[in-house]
């Protein structure tokens, strides 16, 4: 399984930043050259598992433009009852597990978890030095169908992020320079469903180990304890706790071509092989190994941390400092190559399969200045591990993407794993 810190959209604060240095320069937030792009959508696909997906503007309370963050729409009830609320714009995220939400998002008075007779806090880092604290609360929560209400996670486990009048986040959480993720212009989105390989957000590690550095009881007066939580009362997959369609996800987007799109719409089916709807074809099945990861074959070099994650917004992998891929001058984070550049990645996993990624690339600048272009094929940057190689959101333009949940049953073997 992944470690606890969570390889996530490292751009998505850089777009922010970009977009202002845009703005600096009299763009306005970026300018717009030539025609407005296309919007662009798969082919409709009906049923109660079937959740609609959307690249898009951002939520409202967003301050900046942000690009490639794939959204949707969650909704939650109080456990047992009809007193629900829906929110959107919730970041689908397939290098996490778990549902978090921002408490400013969330207008039901949701139960708070306890442990050991106290409230239950939680947190998660991610990989850009970011991260979410908040009470554990619980909820049912509805996916799928045009009305929300064609799957149900009943009494699931969730995070409220940024919760007013909680205790400040521990050091252990927020040390080192990490910023929290706890408003929507911080964010990029309203919360963050995470459907990736893991069942629970923490497993065994938090079950036994009460210093574990996620999961903390409030003692009093702001205070703050470790604690060890049993992996069914930690933070659950969703969609494991559906009563059919509970073996993973499989996510369909459209092609974009390497101008961009104004919106990329696609859908994410629930359950694979058990729907007419999400039965496989012929695809490779990459399996991670022990530590969640397949092998990445990219210029030469042999990188160790491959992996496949909707949740960040480029291609993001590390060149040593090759001048093939220049940083933009004014945004860093981003790769400004002086022509666009077709390259090839070999992934291989240790069940033996392989697999080869065609994708493209282009020079940052260019694809952000058309401030209606929200749908980038071909944006990429710098991974700050030199031995991973991220395969974000553009990955999943144009093809479809299956995520086993780990120890589930599925036609292709038995999860964990992501085949395309």
């Amino acid at each position: 399984m992944k470690p606890q810190v969570t390889f996530r959209w490292f751009g998505r604060a850089m777009v922010a930043s970009f977009v202002w240095l845009l703005a600096s320069c009299g763009g306005g937030g970026g300018k717009s050259d030539g025609s407005p792009p296309p919007a662009v959508s798969t082919p409709p696909v009906t049923g109660a598992n079937v959740q609609t997906l959307r690249v898009g503007p951002g939520p409202a309370g967003l301050s900046v433009r942000v690009v490639n963050l794939l959204y949707t729409s969650v909704r939650l009830c109080m456990p047992g009852t009809d007193t629900c609320q829906t929110i959107d714009h919730v970041l689908v995220d397939t290098g996490s597990t778990g549902l978090r939400l921002l408490s400013t998002a969330v207008t039901l008075p949701l139960p708070v978890a306890t442990a050991e007779g106290k409230s239950l806090y939680n947190c998660v880092q991610f990989i850009d030095q970011s991260y979410m604290w908040g009470p554990v609360a619980s909820a049912d929560v509805y996916l799928g169908g045009p009305a929300l209400d064609g799957e149900k996670a009943a009494n699931l486990r969730i995070q409220l992020a940024g919760s007013a009048g909680a205790p400040a986040a521990p050091s252990v959480c927020a040390s080192g320079g990490f910023t929290p993720n706890d408003s929507p212009s911080a964010l990029g989105a309203n919360g963050i469903l995470g459907v990736g390989t893991a069942p629970q957000d923490c497993g065994i590690g938090c079950e036994l180990n009460p210093a574990n550095g996620v999961y903390h009881v409030a003692t009093g007066g702001g205070a703050l304890t470790g604690v060890a939580v049993s992996q069914a009362e930690q933070l659950q997959h969703p969609v494991s706790r559906f009563a059919v369609n509970h073996n993973g996800v499989l996510i369909h987007m459209p092609a974009v071509a390497a101008t961009g799109a104004a919106s990329a719409t696609g859908a994410m089916i629930f359950g694979i092989g058990t729907q007419p709807n999400n039965a496989p074809g012929t695809v490779r099945v990459m399996a991670p190994n022990v530590n969640g990861y397949f092998t990445t074959t990219f210029n030469g070099r042999t990188l160790s941390r491959g992996f496949v994650d909707s949740g960040s917004n480029g291609w993001f992998f590390g060149t040593d400092t090759e001048p093939t891929y220049p940083p933009c001058s004014n945004a860093p984070q981003w790769y400004c190559p002086s022509s666009a550049l077709n390259l090839q990645a070999v992934n291989s996993s240790v069940n033996g399969q392989t697999s080869t990624v065609d994708f493209a690339i282009a020079n940052a600048n260019t694809l952000f200045s058309n401030a209606a272009t929200y749908a980038l094929s071909n944006l990429a940057g710098p991974v700050g591990d030199d031995t991973a190689f991220d395969f974000g959101l553009p990955f999943f333009y144009g093809r479809q993407v299956y995520t086993a949940i780990s120890g589930a049953s599925t036609p292709l073997g038995t999860g964990p794993y992501v085949a395309y």
